[in-house]
Order: structure tokens, then sequence, then C-alpha cells
């Protein structure tokens, strides 16, 4: 049957698009016209192509300033037809509320509905979740024209925008509630377009969503570990691998390891005395092993995670620095204890550590789409990537301007000249209509030196010579770290600029967005500001809003006419400036070193020169870049500083067998990284099997009646236990069941005498202490039977003594089912917490089958399923126990105080609790390296 409805809604699905597929014309003709008349643009006929390669499923390659944002409601308006949702999905809070308050007049007068969601709400979603409006007249001119309402009405919208982490995190919440009202993101995931989908599909794609919780106390042992990893040196004691970034003991090392426990009295009990007297560790104790895994995290903080580079240290907390962007991951913690190591390393305060509730990674939530395209500046690197995993062909674009020439609306010429005392080529296209010219993006090349140190002095001497001529300048920098010397090395020589840390997406667009005024200088680390055009002479909107602040205007409550007024001296400083710039050779990029990744670069690049604008690019490298310590082999990286000799520089053939040398280095690193998120998602893919088995079970508990699941757990489990235990001599020649079997089964059955159920209030979910229901005569009366008969008897009793339980909840007036549903969810989320951790041990030690000949994913594989269908049972079981054994007890009345107290605290949960518990509260949201 699933089978049969999975194949109806693929025939559904081609019918829909195939519908959708003759309302194109009309439908891009209607977004064309109505962009023209409310926001005064009109799409290019590329940007058309655009629209249609992505209604089609396609990942797209669009030059930087060509105009994503407009391409997008094409496709989105046609797919929102269909009534289903359609989801924007893009990198920041910034970008996704921008570009809704910039196409919301279109959708509007299209008819379509659009809302955005905003992660500021992680822990009370409805206080971050918009409709756009035109009418609406907002307290905060950011929010202009965005009426707050509540999550789930943002995804009743026909289109949604948002975060690639919004959108994960609902999922993950869908997953966790306790009744379909509380339900927000429609659970059919129909379309989606990706907006810098390299970033978000396969940068990003390492990083899982998580739900967490507060875990235990932190260990006491964490500072004494990190005081050893320091005392342990590299070469000697433990072996450093960059490229892989581990850490490995040496036999030296260990021996220092157990040295150091058998001068700890801390551990004295995992030492034992030799025949001789002398002193060893006890490596089969279980706890050696335990703090092993301690100073591996220790070692790891201490040797390969960097402060200022991995992370940086604010106001005493710890905060993750994004390795792709360089962002600060606020609130988000490393996982598998290496956040306390790291804080043990650092001296700040150990926090606890958190427990997964729920996760996913965004390889896995993105492929629950029905039907997904994107959109990006660099996609073609990543095109064998995007088509094995996500299914996505790329198509890349010509810029407007190379598709009006080759429309032969444009001619082009080139020549070479010397630029910069170089000879370069120089591209330029001519409108014979308008009379404008255009220009093609100049990069020069590469510039190499030995060390760090040479290669920042020319660098800063670069920025030096550009602002002279009072030409804009971009420096990318690939840490905070570099970020902030080169501010201080410009400030020291009385060069104004500002930087971005990616810290705040809102300011870091405002200042990229006027990066291209005329004296300029902006440092940006890693892709900060992605997503926003960069316009020569400066951006008039942000400059005339800047000027109105500066004056104290309340920009929500203008004068008539004041921001016409001081829009219109804004556009007349910018166009100005403007031509000043394209007379200086536009903005000019400085890359002072190159990524892992060529596209990062070629994003880098397309800062400069958008829409046919002049600009220019060169890159600085150096030896000691990281690039070329991780992916070159040293004994090269020996032989090129050699052959640089005291000029410290590469020139001429040099300098191109260098060119050479990091190219292949980055492949290298494109094709180490791509190996690590495959095999991260054929991982991955197991959990994610029983991740859709397990959320599937249990979306039938919130939605349907839960009196015939109980009543299928109870047969499925009576059936298991006859099979179980009627067996292996327990049933004779003729097929009766012996004495002895009986007795077994009757054993299984019945733990220990049942409670009655005092009045109404609370609920004690402790499992351990009450009976499950079995005839009294069973033990006489079950012998001779047949397993058949025997199962039978026993499913029926239990039955029966089901529908009293349902009876004497009801007569202290308790619905059975409310009562079953929370025991159920309650139970089973708890049994799942504990296969994800289980499931992540499995994981951390399976590479070392490979040493025994055994591929470790065919073992993970076979092991963890057998693990999910253990664990399947041990919840029916505990399901059981849990409705039969569960008591209620009425506020005021001691909780049980006649029975004998369980050697833990009993797990109760209130009617207070239940209510936190159904709404959230108290749940982290982190993505976890």
């Amino acid at each position: 049957m699933e089978y049969e409805l999975a194949e109806a809604r693929k025939r559904l699905d081609r019918q829909e698009q195939a519908v959708l597929d003759e309302l194109l014309p009309q439908a891009f003709a209607a977004v064309r016209e109505a962009a023209r008349r409310t926001i005064g643009l009109r799409h290019y006929d590329v940007q058309l192509l655009g629209g249609i390669a992505m209604h089609k499923g396609m990942a797209l390659e669009m030059r930087t300033g060509e105009g994503k944002t407009m391409v997008a409601p094409l496709a989105l308006y046609l797919q929102g037809l269909l009534g289903h949702g359609a989801h924007l999905v893009t990198v920041n809070d910034y970008l996704a509320k921008r570009d809704v308050q910039w196409m919301g007049p279109v959708y509007q007068t299209l008819g379509m509905n659009v809302g955005v969601i905003q992660s500021a709400g992680s822990d009370h979603p409805d206080k971050a979740s918009y409709r756009f409006d035109s009418s609406y007249k907002a307290a905060d001119d950011r929010y202009q024209h965005l009426r707050p309402v509540t999550r789930k009405e943002t995804y009743d919208c026909d289109i949604t925008y948002g975060t690639n982490n919004e959108f994960g995190f609902d999922y993950l919440r869908n997953q966790m509630v306790f009744s379909n009202k509380e339900l927000t993101q429609r659970p059919d995931l129909a379309f989606a377009v990706v907006d810098e989908l390299d970033n978000i599909l396969v940068d990003e794609a390492r990083t899982p969503l998580i739900i967490s919780d507060v875990g235990g106390e932190p260990s006491p042992y964490l500072p004494l570990f990190a005081d050893l990893a320091r005392k342990l040196r590299p070469g000697g004691d433990i072996n450093i691998d960059p490229k892989m970034r581990i850490v490995t003991l040496t036999p030296r090392g260990l021996e220092k390891f157990e040295a150091w426990i058998r001068e700890r009295p801390e551990f004295k009990s995992l030492v034992k005395e030799q025949v001789g007297g002398s002193l060893e560790v006890d490596w089969e104790n279980p706890e050696v092993i335990h703090l092993l895994a301690y100073l591996d995290r220790a070692l790891h903080a201490e040797h390969i995670f960097k402060l200022e580079g991995d992370y940086i240290i604010r106001n005493g907390e710890l905060i993750i620095v994004d390795e792709f962007t360089a962002r600060l991951l606020q609130g988000r913690r490393f996982s598998e204890g290496l956040h306390e190591a790291l804080e043990a390393k650092e001296g700040l305060k150990i926090n606890r550590s958190s427990v997964s509730l729920a996760t996913i990674s965004f390889q896995c939530f993105f492929r629950h789409y029905r039907r997904l395209a994107g959109m990006t500046g660099t996609a073609k690197e990543a095109e064998e990537e995007l088509h094995k995993v996500y299914h996505l062909p790329v198509l890349v674009l010509p810029t407007n301007v190379e598709f009006r020439t080759m429309q032969g609306q444009l001619k082009r010429t080139s020549h070479t000249e010397e630029r910069s005392g170089e000879q370069v080529k120089v591209v330029e296209y001519f409108d014979p209509i308008t009379g404008r010219t255009y220009f093609r993006r100049i990069d020069f090349p590469d510039r190499f030196y030995g060390d760090a140190r040479i290669k920042l002095k020319h660098v800063l001497a670069e920025i030096k010579t550009y602002f002279r001529q009072r030409r804009p300048i971009l420096v990318g920098t690939e840490d905070i770290e570099l970020s902030e010397f080169l501010a201080r090395r410009l400030r020291a020589e009385g060069i104004s600029h500002e930087v971005l840390n990616a810290k705040e997406h809102e300011k870091e667009a405002e200042i990229i967005a006027q990066a291209g005024c005329l004296g300029a200088v902006t440092i940006a680390t890693g892709m900060a500001g992605r997503g926003v055009d960069i316009l020569l002479g400066g951006n008039p909107e942000g400059l005339a809003r800047k000027a109105l602040r500066k004056a104290q205007k309340d920009l929500t409550n203008l004068e008539p006419g004041e921001w016409e007024a001081a829009l219109a001296e804004a556009q007349e400083q910018c166009a100005a400036d403007r031509e000043k710039v394209i007379a200086l050779g536009g903005l000019h990029l400085i890359g002072t070193c190159r990524q892992e990744s060529r596209r990062m670069d070629n994003q880098l690049r397309g800062r400069a020169g958008r829409q046919g604008d002049p600009g220019s690019t060169r890159f600085y490298l150096s030896l000691e870049d990281s690039l070329v310590r991780r992916f070159v082999p040293e004994r090269k990286i020996l032989e090129l500083q050699e052959a640089m000799g005291e000029k410290n520089a590469a020139t001429g053939k040099m300098g191109e067998f260098l060119f050479w040398t990091i190219g292949q280095a980055q492949k290298r690193a494109e094709g180490y990284n791509f190996d690590i998120r495959k095999m991260l998602l054929d991982f991955d893919e197991v959990l994610e099997a029983q991740r859709k088995a397990y959320y599937a079970s249990r979306q039938q508990v919130v939605s349907m009646e839960t009196q015939p699941l109980v009543t299928n757990m109870i047969r499925e489990e009576i059936a298991e236990l006859c099979q179980e235990h009627l067996s292996n001599g327990r049933v004779d020649k003729k097929g009766r069941v012996t004495k002895k079997g009986t007795l077994a089964l009757y054993q299984a059955l019945r733990d220990e005498p049942t409670l009655p159920i005092p009045e109404s209030g609370q609920f004690d979910i402790n499992i351990r202490h009450h009976i499950l229901p079995v005839p009294a005569d069973a033990l006489t009366r079950w012998a001779g039977l047949t397993v058949e008969e025997v199962a039978r008897e026993a499913t029926a009793y239990r039955l029966r003594a089901y529908a009293e339980r349902t009876k004497d909840f009801e007569r202290i007036g308790v619905k059975m089912e409310d009562f079953e549903r929370i025991v159920i969810l309650r139970i089973a989320d708890g049994q799942w917490v504990k296969q994800m951790e289980e499931m992540d041990e499995l994981r951390e030690g399976i590479s070392l089958r490979a040493y025994g000949q055994v591929d470790p994913l065919v073992a993970f594989k076979r092991e963890g399923t057998l693990m999910f269908q253990k664990r399947m049972r041990e919840i029916r079981k505990d399901i059981i126990r849990g409705i039969f054994r569960s008591t209620v007890i009425l506020p005021g009345v001691s909780a049980l105080s006649h029975l004998v107290a369980p050697p833990s605290p009993p797990d109760t949960l209130s009617w207070e609790e239940l209510e936190s518990l159904r709404s959230g509260e108290g749940l982290n949201l982190d993505r976890q390296g």
C-alpha cells in the first residue's frame, strides 16, 4: 500500500508540473510586469532563462550582482500556484528579511501571501515570524511592512523566506510535538529555492542541526587534562597531522600518560600492584579508557583548535567561529566534550554539556523536499557533488552583458595595456544605442612569497597605493586574527577603514553596501556581507538613511517629502562619485590567501566588476598559508623555499609553477573535503532511515487514536514472548506446552503486585515496580495447551485487563487516550535519545574495524540496524509496562508513600511540566561541529 501511495504521489506531481509548464509563459510575464510596476525593475531575458531552469529543478550559476534576488520570484510564484507552499532558503536573517521587504510588493500585486521567519525567536518562534503587509507600519524601520504573526501563519503563506537553520529547526520541532495543533511547518515539503546553495548544501553539509537539552555536570578532571596536554610535546610525545586535524599519542606519550595516572591520588583505584611491588595502570578498567578519551579531547583543544581562528572568547564565553564564513555561532557548542575541553584550556568556567534530543544534517534535511532548486555565483566547481547528493544538474548562465553580446546588441573589443606595472588584457563591451561601455573584471596574477610577514608587508603597500588614489578597496581575510592585525596597521598609518568580522548581519550589510564609495577601505573576514551588492560610488538608499539618522530623524515618522529629498541628495552624490570611481578602475579586491575551495576564491573575486562595472582583483600568497601547510607535502615546501632564495618571492616561471602547485593543493583539499562529506552522508543515511521510521511511528501516535496502537503492541508483545519462551524443549512432541514452558512464560509476563489507581492529578511514569496482568491460574491451566492457544488466552486476558484499566481512568475523570499519548511519547522520546547516543558511540569506534578487513560502513549499517530493531522492541515493552504500571496522583497526596522506594527517584510528569514540554521551553537549538 505504501508503494502504491508513493507511486500515486509521483503521478500527481508529474501532472501538476505539466500544468505549470503550460502556465509558465503567462506566470513569468505576470511577474515581470508586476516587478516593473511595483519596484521599477524589469527582468532581463537571461534572468527569465534562470527562472525556467529553477522551475525545472536545476542549480543555477549566476555571477555576483546579476540579480539572483529577481530570479527567485519567477520560480517561487509559479510553484506557489499549487498551494503547497514554496520556500526561499538563504544564509542569514538579514537577507531573508531584506528580500521579503524588497519583493513583497511584487508578490502582493500577484495575489500571493509571503512571510519570513527569523532566528531571533529560536526559543519562542512566534516572536520572530512575519507576513508582508504593505499597509503595516512597524515601530522599527528595519521591520517596515512586516506584520508579526505566528510561525504557523508564516508557513501557511504561499511563499516563505527564511534561513537554512530555521527551516531545519522547525522540521525537528515538528517531530517533537504532542499534538497536531502544535505543528507549524507543513508536513509536506514541496518546493525550495536555495540561495547561495554551494554554501548551504556543500560547505555547511558537515554541520548537523541539533535540538538539545542540558546534560550532566562537567567532569572535575578537565582542568587536569588541559594541563597535561600542555606538557606533552609534538614530535616526541604526540604526533600532529594538520591535514586530517588529528593528534595521536606516541609510545613515549603513552608512557607519560600512565606515569601521570600513577602519580595522581584521584586515580588510585585505577592502579594495581604487580608482583615485585611495581605499580601499573589497570587497562582492563573501563575508567582508564574514559580518561584516555578526556586526554584525546584535551590534545585536540590544545594543538588543533586555535583562538581567534576556530573560536573566540567574549565576556568570558567561548564562541565558535564558522570555518567557512568566519561568522560567530552564538549559543552553539562543539560536540562530544570538545567544547568543555576548550573551556578548560582557556581557563573559563566549564559549562554543562548538552544532550541531543533531535538532530539532522543539511544533506538529509534538504532531500526531504519533493522538488529542489538553487542559485549561486559558483556552482560549476561543485557540480559533481550537487548531482550525486541532491540530484541537481548545474546550468551556468552568461552575464547579462555577455548574453546581450551573443544577441548582437553589444560590440566586444579587447586590447593589452599596462596596469600596476603589468601587461593585462582589457575587454570592453560597447552599446551603440546608449553609448555606454561595459567592462570585464581584470584578475591580476597572484603574487607569492616565502613567509607570511613579507606577504602582509606587500598587502599593506598595495592598500596604501590605491588609498592614495582614493580608489575603493575590499580586502578579504581568512580569519578574525588577520583582519584585526591589518586593521591595527592601517590605523597606525592613518588610513580610515571598516572591519567586518561577520558578527552582525544587518550592520555588515550596511557597511559592505558602501564598500564602493570613493576612498573606502573595507576589510572583510570570510564571506561577510555575502548577498549584498557593492555599488560603485555608494548605495544611495543606505546613505540617505544614514544622513537622516545622523539628523536624529525617526525613519518611521518622516515629514512628507523628507525621505524623497534625502534620497535625491544621496543619489546625486553617488552618481558623481560613481563616475570618479569608474575613472579610477572601479573596486579593487585584495585576497590575502587562497581558500581550500576554488569556489570561495571565485565568490570573493565576484565582489569586484559586477554588472559590467570596471574592477580588478589580486591574491597574495605565502608558503606559510594554511592551504599550503595542509595540502602541499613538507618536502615540496622546503624545495620551494630554497628555490626562492633570499628574494623570498616567486616570479616568472617559478610563479607559474607555484600557481599550478596551489591549484593542485586546492583540488586535493576539495577532494578531501568531498570525501569527508560523502562518508558522513553514507553514515548519516543509516541514521536517517531510522529517523524516518521512528518519526513516522511517532506521528501515528500524535495523529491517530492510541487504543488501536496499544492493542496491536499488546498482541505483538505476547506473540514475541511466546516465540521466545515456548521453544527449546518447552513444547512436547505433540506441540503441547510443558510445565517448564508455562513457568518460563509466566515469569516473563508478570513482575510484582499491581497497585490501585489513586485519584487523579500527576503521572508517575516509573515502570519498574508494578505488575503486568497475568491470569492467576495460568501455571495450571496453560500446561498441555498448544502455543497458539496459550498466546490467544494470554492476549485475551491482557486485552481485558487493558479495557478494565481504561474504565478505571474514565471513572476518575482522566481520558485514557490523553494519558496513553503522553506515556507513549515520553517513553519513546527517551529511548530515541538513547538510540542516537549509542549510534554516535558506535560511529566513533567503527573505523577501527578496517584493521580487521571489515568495511566500517557495512558494519555500521548491520550493527546500527540491529540496535534500532532492538530499541523499537524495548520501546514497545516499556510502553506496555508504562500503561499498565503508571499511576495517577492527586496534588497534595503523598506519592506512593506506602510503597518500597525505588532505587532512584520516580520519573514523574506534572501537568505544569507537561505544558512546558509541549511548548518546547527549555530546549536549546545548536549547530555543532
